[in-house]
């Protein structure tokens, strides 16, 4: 038998294009790709949802804050109960105070028949535009918030004609109007809004996410990463100690079989030699049978001297 080849972890067996299996090098890849996949999903849905509530909150501020003029202002209740008499002279000036509340680009008032009465651009007084489904959910009472980019309002509705917008993104408001004494929904102001101040607050609290995302991603791969190389170099030692074993007992194997070998040819030296040693009693000439006697006791006494050993094997 011959002697089994002896493997160091990570060394290629001789005859074989597999390279060995290592699981650090498998882990860093596959757990560096999950944890950053993990971590950008995240950012992405926390920023979202961080919006949108940032977002409502800036559309409830918005309908708290016309509530109040709405509410005390005469002229502006009477256009909302009457809208087909027009503008009264009184209610000009309510109304552009609300038009120049801060960051806003235009403001609308839509009567129950989604006509515009009253606008901060005057080309858009008395129409009607299209299907307006934020316009439709603030006539029921709720409030509306909508993020519109450049392209989509170059794409958008066609109340976007002639809108001034110096920034990429701008707010769409969209606030039920109610009736001070009957609480009904009479009309709804739509607001047209660049919110400067709160996106510059959403673009600092992205990169804070993204960085806290970054950071926290990177702690939770390093102990990671600790851990399984420990364990891989556990791998490794408990494989070199399968491998040496496996060695040795191949080798234990082949010293057995040597041994069974040997003692064989051993046994029939011995009794040879003791045929020897019993035929040489009588000797033919003094001297010679004492002489044989002793080489056959000697080979006899060496015979089991190399047989003892080869047991030991």
């Amino acid at each position: 038998m011959g002697q089994a080849p002896h493997l160091r972890v990570g060394e290629e067996p001789q005859g074989r294009g597999e390279r060995a299996f290592r699981l650090t090098r498998w882990f860093g890849g596959v757990a560096l790709l999950a944890i950053a996949v993990i971590a950008a999903a995240s950012v992405w849905l926390l920023g979202w949802f961080v919006t949108q509530r940032m977002l409502l909150q800036e559309a409830t501020l918005t309908r708290d804050f016309v509530q109040s003029p709405v509410a005390v202002e005469t002229p502006l209740q009477e256009v909302l109960a009457h809208p087909e008499l027009g503008i009264p002279p009184g209610a000009e000036e309510p109304f552009q105070h609300i038009a120049r509340m801060p960051e806003v680009l235009r403001a609308n008032l839509y009567d129950r028949q989604r006509t515009v009465v009253w606008s901060s651009d005057s080309a858009l007084r008395g129409r009607r535009f299209g299907p307006n489904e934020e316009l439709d959910l603030a006539l029921t009472g709720s409030v509306v918030v909508e993020k519109k980019t450049r392209g989509e309002r170059s794409s958008g509705k066609a109340e976007y004609e002639s809108l001034a917008q110096p920034q990429d993104l701008f707010v769409e408001i969209y606030v039920p109007v109610r009736d001070v004494k009957t609480g009904a929904v009479v009309g709804a102001l739509e607001f047209y809004k660049n919110p400067r101040g709160l996106m510059r607050s959403l673009a600092e609290l992205r990169r804070y996410m993204l960085a806290g995302a970054v950071v926290f991603g990177a702690l939770l791969f390093v102990a990671l990463f600790g851990l399984v190389r420990r364990a891989d170099r556990l791998i490794q030692a408990q494989q070199r100690r399968l491998v040496e074993s496996e060695t040795y007992a191949a080798l234990g194997e082949m010293s057995s079989a040597v041994a069974h070998g040997i003692r064989n040819p051993l046994a029939a030296m011995r009794s040879s030699a003791e045929l020897i040693a019993e035929t040489a009693r009588g000797p033919a000439r003094p001297g010679d049978g004492a002489t044989t006697q002793e080489a056959a006791r000697d080979i006899v006494a060496q015979a089991d001297r190399l047989g003892a050993r080869c047991a030991s094997c």
